[in-house]
């Protein structure tokens, strides 16, 4: 009797712990698929926001530059420094305001 008792112990264990091994997988690939998509939309959310930033600044240094702004005014009004305008306008246009720039 003590053999069967200790082999249905053991089959109720194996069983059990197969169960809950399962489940723990189960809830683990679903916990795992919702921190990893909050991730990824937050992700997508700040890299959608900078690409919206620098296409605005960069229409804005472009349209400051065709109403004749000086590098300056342009730097001052955007917060971009003297490179990232000079990035954006090219080398053509980079010449022409850099001329036009007033001495102060």
């Amino acid at each position: 009797m003590n053999t069967a008792l200790n082999k249905g112990l053991k089959e109720g264990m194996k069983k059990g712990m197969k169960k809950g091994i399962e489940k723990g997988i189960k809830k683990g690939k679903k916990e795992g698929l919702k921190k990893g998509m909050e991730k990824g939309l937050k992700e997508g959310i700040e890299k959608g926001l900078k690409e919206g930033e620098h296409k605005s600044k960069t229409q804005m240094v472009q349209n400051m530059h065709k109403i004749g702004c000086s590098m300056d005014m342009i730097m001052i009004v955007t917060g971009l420094s003297k490179d990232e305008v000079e990035v954006i306008l090219g080398g053509t246009s980079r010449k022409k305001l850099v001329d036009e720039t007033p001495k102060i």
